[in-house]
């Protein structure tokens, strides 16, 4: 019964661990996020309102280096999530799905520090910082998920993906809204 549950939890992997990408635009005005309350998932701390009045100069090229960094990302976790799919599909089998969730969680902190390596433009570090830290979240909660299924803790496992899950919809909505084109666009999913 436990790895019903755990399977129901990881059959979300292939899109919880697309930390980076995520959908949406800029509509240019200053934006507070708002975070949807999971159960058994400790509250988030509260965001930042989303900057957005950058010189389109300086913006630009920082979203366009951000978006560099997304596209490598993409290309790293996408074997990830194909195998985490197939393993799902296949013999399920606990251990392998912790050294994938390890690897992506590696992946995600790569990603993170590719982009906290960039000089955000002037009056946006809040933003980058809130976006930042949710990748970061996401890492150790993928971690965390890694290290219940080795010792077989179904439950915590689960929990720690209901994390995963509400750090990177905190990222996405923080990279929506902020403008990123590669890194605020919908990740295609693993097949």
């Amino acid at each position: 019964m436990r790895w019903l549950a755990l399977v129901a939890v990881l059959g979300g992997v292939a899109l919880a661990v697309v930390l980076i990408a995520s959908g949406g635009g800029d509509d240019g005005r200053d934006t507070d996020v708002t975070l949807t309350e999971h159960p058994g998932v400790p509250k988030a701390e509260t965001t930042p309102a989303i900057t957005t009045g950058t010189a389109a100069p300086g913006k630009a090229k920082f979203v366009a280096a951000a978006d560099e960094a997304c596209t490598t990302y993409r290309g790293e976790i996408g074997p990830i999530n194909r195998a985490l799919t197939r393993e799902l599909r296949g013999a399920r089998d606990g251990a392998r799905m912790a050294v994938l969730l390890d690897r992506a969680a590696v992946v995600a902190e790569e990603a993170v520090g590719r982009i906290g390596a960039l000089e955000p433009p002037p009056g946006d570090d809040a933003t980058i910082t809130a976006y930042l830290d949710s990748g970061r979240q996401a890492a150790r909660s993928l971690r965390g998920a890694a290290a219940a299924l080795r010792a077989g803790r179904g439950e915590s496992a689960n929990r720690r993906m209901a994390e995963v899950r509400l750090a990177s919809s905190r990222g996405r909505t923080i990279a929506s809204r902020y403008g990123f084109l590669v890194c605020g666009a919908p990740n295609p999913q693993a097949g």
